[in-house]
């Protein structure tokens, strides 16, 4: 027996030792500058879910029209607004073409979605210029960022990161809010926004296999249980149980949600590789009757970069009614 604890002791010193690194941070897909495509045509990257004006959609102004004296954009990208010939709303005033004068009076918001799957949401660092004719603010899934464009004949560089925006799994927002100066009634006011040199990255988070219950199917969970759900995360190829700092783990309906009470490691499937066992108490979890799924989230330890993990099982509430 002594010598098995000492040849799995060995075996998982090995595997630490073999998987150190810092977490790895990609490149964020999805972030464009504004302008990428014929001027004319509603930009493809970003949208207007608000417009004074009515529009369906940002269009690229063409640069040879831009309205002096707006900053004049890097070559690839463009500005963009209402109306492709927004130079022509500049003075010298045409208001008997009523053509060429929209009204562009308001506050317009222009945005740009991101899909954060698979990133860590708190390692988000975006970085970029702007300018926007009249004043601009930034808000990322809705809030503010305190991120502002003074005006539009120079750029502004603004960032976003954990210190000024909340961004969460899945699809983010990162809404450029220009306010044009004027009414809806005014005639020569154009409405623009000019985004360059923007790019980000995020740190990659690791998917990791997880059995909840080991042994059983269905995990049936009881949500009004007192009792304690084993959860395993699984030692795979791609992946070693060892390097997981179990302080950071949390299991429930979001994987946010309990700590664990203990944790062992074994061998729970029997592949001859230790697995981390840990237990949580149900009425930590936030599970509800109807939940089909839960989640377990965590860190590796400092030692491997603090690398985000995730995993996700099926389950099945019982004793509901």
């Amino acid at each position: 027996m002594r010598l098995k604890q000492l040849s799995l002791l060995f075996f998982v010193f090995l595997v630490f030792i073999g998987t150190s690194g810092a977490a790895k941070a990609l490149a964020i897909p999805g972030l464009a500058d504004t302008g990428q495509g014929a001027a004319g045509i509603l930009d493809p990257n970003y949208t207007l879910p608000v417009s004074p004006a009515g529009t369906a959609g940002p269009i690229i102004i063409d640069p040879a029209k831009d309205c002096f004296p707006w900053v004049p954009p890097a070559p690839g990208s463009a500005w963009i607004g209402v109306n492709d010939d927004d130079a022509r709303n500049f003075p010298p005033f045409a208001p008997s073409d009523p053509g060429v004068n929209d009204p562009e009076g308001g506050v317009y918001r222009f945005r740009l979605s991101i899909d954060l799957t698979g990133f860590d949401p708190a390692s988000v660092m975006i970085t970029g210029d702007w300018a926007a004719d009249n004043l601009g603010l930034i808000e990322v899934n809705g809030g503010p960022t305190r991120e502002a464009s003074p005006g539009f004949t120079f750029l502004t560089p603004f960032t976003l990161d954990s210190s000024n925006s909340t961004f969460v799994p899945g699809v983010n927002t990162i809404d450029f809010v220009v306010t044009n100066g004027g009414s809806k009634l005014s005639d020569g006011n154009p409405v623009g926004l000019l985004v360059q040199n923007i790019q980000g990255t995020a740190d990659v988070v690791t998917s990791v296999d997880i059995d909840i219950r080991p042994g059983s199917f269905p995990n049936n969970i009881n949500p009004n249980s007192n009792a304690l759900i084993p959860v395993a995360i699984l030692t795979t190829d791609a992946f070693n149980v060892t390097t997981v700092d179990t302080n950071t783990v949390r299991f429930g309906a979001t994987g946010t949600e309990a700590t664990s009470l203990r944790f062992s490691l074994e061998d729970v499937n029997r592949d001859g590789r230790p697995d981390l066992l840990l237990q949580f108490r149900t009425k930590d979890t936030g599970i509800a009757c109807g939940d089909t799924s839960a989640s377990l989230t965590g860190q590796t330890l400092p030692t491997f970069g603090g690398q985000e993990i995730e995993g996700t099982d099926a389950i099945t509430t019982v004793g509901c009614r």
